[in-house]
């Protein structure tokens, strides 16, 4: 007599928030206005969905010298950044 057994195993994966700070005061207060949900402070959440499927970026004039963070947003295809300060 041969007994087949099936188990159903569940598998969860967790994406967990990657933090990346954010040092220019300017590009912080534009991503905390823009992308809210990916904020804490100045830390961004590089794994949100907002900054992953967000397509444009337009800081034009927003006395920004450093847009480091920019590269996580994955899906970016325009980028608007005239008068960055330096």
């Amino acid at each position: 007599m041969y007994i087949a057994s099936w188990a159903h195993i569940g598998i969860t994966v967790n994406t967990k928030a990657q933090y990346v700070t954010i040092p220019d005061a300017n590009f912080v207060t534009w991503l905390q206005t823009n992308v809210p949900s990916a904020m804490t402070g100045n830390q961004m959440d590089t794994t949100n969905s907002v900054v992953t499927s967000l397509d444009s970026v337009n800081v034009n004039n927003q006395n920004i010298a450093d847009i480091t963070g920019i590269q996580y947003f994955d899906s970016l295809k325009y980028f608007n950044c005239d008068a960055i300060v330096q």
